[in-house]
């Protein structure tokens, strides 16, 4: 039976199929835990004790999945897939630690590699769908407390000059924080119940964003709200009327939402034009951008550091520098990175290590982009698990290491567990896959 918006779960006897199944202990723990994972970066530039959450989150992953193998719980093949081939790019990035030119730095990095390994193993064994909607909802929580603390700092300044206060500095993790709200907030408006509330939030989230100065941030998360709007099956909610009255109704709700989509996109980039204007740094780059004026690298800077890398790269290109050698190959001090998650593990591990990690973000990736090439329904929690992917990805490949990449690692694993699979005959809102319950009703 098929419950639409307008039904009483009450009189069916039923519970409706958007809230199956109820989350349980685990599934709120886990999405919590997930959510300070993806938090802390924000967290520890303003408070300083981002360590310390990376810590905690793992020890509690480890309780939550310690407890759920000792139920008998059985960890579906694509999350072992997923972990495995993380496995091996860690063991393979930890044995370059061999024939690393690091002084100090590869021992440090040997610690993070385990961390990210233990993150997404134990994340493994808990994640699923309902725990994804409760992550979703958490940081989506973080993302809005972001976006205001970003408008507060201009109304403090009292200019569009930037945002005064300390993650001004850090304005890439802030971004990346507000970024993946705007996803999650316009999945919600576009396919949810309550659209009246959801769009408000993406405009503020959309302002935040704009105001951040993440540049690269903001057009990589207007792409993929336009791609949302395209795929999306907004929710009509609406069963009664003659068939011609409801298709009118169908089709008004979809241009509506592509209508709100553009305006917000046009909006957001008037906003994000005119702060750029008024920052120092950020209007000489985009005059130089329209004049076509020549790049001058300057030492350190990442135009500097991609073509460092690369000359790097074509002098070892089979087997890397060795783990946590790209601060001193690059002629830096030790722990500087290439400003690329890519070029990092090209330079360190090689183009074994290379292919290695390709094939973590492929895998994923490809489960997602082969069901929507099946014609597969696009619910909003695997929309926007994918969404989320993408951005991440997007960003680690210009302004990130592997080390502070950890989301993109859990956003991966996120999205191999709720890509939906086959329903399973004659039981509704469950599937053969890792599908089940969704935000929309159907």
């Amino acid at each position: 039976m098929e419950i639409h918006r307008g039904d009483d779960p009450a009189s069916t006897g039923e519970r409706p199929r958007w809230l199956a199944p109820r989350p349980t202990v685990t599934d709120r723990g886990a999405g919590i835990l997930f959510a300070v994972t993806l938090l802390a970066p924000s967290i520890q530039v303003t408070w300083g004790e981002g360590g310390v959450l990376y810590v905690a989150a793992t020890g509690g992953l480890l309780l939550l999945g310690g407890a759920s193998l000792h139920r008998g719980l059985a960890v579906k093949r694509p999350r072992a897939t997923f972990v495995a081939l993380c496995a091996l790019w860690v063991g393979w990035m930890l044995f370059s630690a061999i024939w690393s030119t690091s002084g100090t730095q590869y021992s440090e990095d040997i610690i993070l590699l385990l961390g990210i390994l233990a993150l997404v193993g134990l994340g493994g064994v808990v994640v699923s769908r309902a725990a994804s909607r409760q992550f979703m909802g958490w940081l989506l929580l973080g993302s809005i407390v972001s976006a205001v603390w970003v408008l507060f700092g201009y109304w403090t300044a009292g200019s569009l000059r930037g945002y005064d206060i300390t993650i001004a500095e850090y304005y890439l993790v802030t971004a990346q924080l507000i970024g993946m709200g705007v996803l999650i907030a316009l999945s919600r408006a576009l396919m949810g119940d309550r659209p009246l509330l959801w769009w408000p939030i993406c405009v503020l989230l959309g302002l935040g964003l704009a105001l951040s100065l993440a540049r690269g941030a903001l057009l990589l998360a207007l792409l993929l709200s336009v791609g949302m709007g395209m795929v999306s099956r907004p929710s009509l909610g609406e069963t009664g009327g003659r068939a011609g009255g409801r298709l009118l109704r169908s089709v008004g709700r979809v241009l509506q939402s592509r209508l709100l989509i553009g305006v917000m996109i046009g909006g957001f980039a008037w906003v994000a034009l005119s702060t750029a204007l008024s920052v120092e740094r950020t209007a000489a780059r985009m005059e130089r951008l329209i004049s076509g004026a020549e790049v001058t690298r300057e030492v350190g800077s990442r135009d500097w550091l991609w073509a460092t890398s690369w000359e790097r790269i074509l002098e070892n290109p089979v087997l890397g520098s060795g783990l946590g050698s790209s601060g001193r190959v690059l002629g830096m001090p030790e722990g500087t990175y290439s400003h690329n998650l890519f070029l990092q593990v090209w330079v360190e591990g090689g183009i074994v290590g290379l292919l290695l990690l390709l094939g973590v973000v492929a895998y994923p990736a490809t489960m997602a982009l082969r069901h929507l090439k099946s014609g597969g329904r696009a619910d909003p929690v695997f929309l926007t698990a994918f969404a989320m992917f993408l951005f991440l990805l997007g960003e680690h490949s210009k302004s990130t290491s592997i080390y502070s990449g950890r989301g993109l690692f859990l956003l991966g694993l996120v999205l191999v567990a709720v890509v939906p699979g086959r329903p399973l005959p004659g039981r509704s809102g469950e599937s053969s896959g890792t599908g089940g319950s969704s935000w929309r009703i159907s």
